[in-house]
């Protein structure tokens, strides 16, 4: 796993993998992310991924962020060093950074954003996914999607316990996955 703030970032092995308790991901869930497959030695859509991640981090107003450079060093470090190159997902996370104190106000956040890179084997088919061949059963969650006027879901934030909540409901309910409807009933 490859953690660390803009020129402080490492390698650790998974089972020591931490963040401080002062991270604004742990604090208030201030992050963005973006998930990215590794199929046959090649990145999927790497530019539109890291594009849209530093859109996501400008649109939460990050500062001392991490350069593109950076990023993918930190990204190709990752996957040789886990020996990935096919099957694999990884999971970039870019927090607001590490605080210097317990707050929501982001002029507490003095070190820069810190970077998080989780890969892992995970096939695109198998336990995680549906099975495309037998449908998937669904029920239309009661939870409502967030407007857009309130939290921006084309920013990918770490605010996800909207998105969490209908999974709980079909979980609980038996099935697959939980259709959303917007605050206006639309799908």
């Amino acid at each position: 796993v490859y953690i660390g703030a803009p020129g402080r970032g490492r390698l650790v092995p998974r089972e020591m993998a931490s963040i401080s308790p002062w991270d604004s991901s742990v604090q208030g869930g201030d992050a963005c992310w973006e998930g990215i497959r590794v199929y046959r030695g090649q990145i999927l859509s790497l530019e539109r991924h890291l594009k849209r991640l530093f859109k996501s981090a400008k649109a939460l107003g990050f500062k001392n962020v991490h350069s593109k450079e950076e990023v993918i060093q930190a990204i190709f470090k990752t996957l040789a060093v886990n020996g990935m190159r096919d099957g694999a997902h990884m999971r970039l996370t870019l927090t607001r950074g590490e605080k210097y104190t317990s707050s929501m106000n982001p002029n507490f956040n003095v070190y820069g954003t810190t970077l998080i890179i989780l890969a892992e084997w995970k096939p695109s088919e198998g336990k995680t996914t549906y099975d495309n061949t037998k449908g998937i059963s669904l029920i239309t969650s009661a939870i409502r999607r967030n407007s857009p006027s309130t939290c921006d879901s084309k920013v990918h934030h770490n605010n996800m316990i909207n998105n969490i909540l209908p999974k709980i409901q079909a979980n609980l309910a038996g099935v697959e996955d939980a259709l959303m409807l917007d605050l206006d009933g639309f799908v």
